[in-house]
């Protein structure tokens, strides 16, 4: 929103002269001018993968040393910040 607000006060237009995303959707993103494209997370996947290693550290000794790799996907919601004029999320 800062970077939006500077490109405003510059005279940059966002789409037209600057692609515009975040790196974290919230509820202003969409409402934003233009709607801003970002990326969404999913927090509350990661708070349940999380919790689980936690409890299984807790219940299994030999599982906090065991290596583990957990891959979540974002969901890239691209909107009007980057020239797109049709929603493709």
């Amino acid at each position: 929103f800062g970077v939006a607000r500077a490109a405003e006060e510059e005279g940059v237009r966002i789409p037209e002269q600057m692609a515009l995303a975040c790196l974290k959707d919230s509820q202003l993103c969409p409402i934003f001018s233009p709607p801003l494209t970002a990326l969404e997370l999913p927090s509350h996947r990661l708070g349940m993968v999380a919790a689980r290693m936690l409890f299984d550290c807790m219940e299994y000794d030999e599982a906090s040393e065991v290596p583990q790799e957990v891959i979540l996907q974002p969901k890239l919601k691209v909107r009007r910040s980057c020239g797109n004029t049709s929603p493709i999320y």
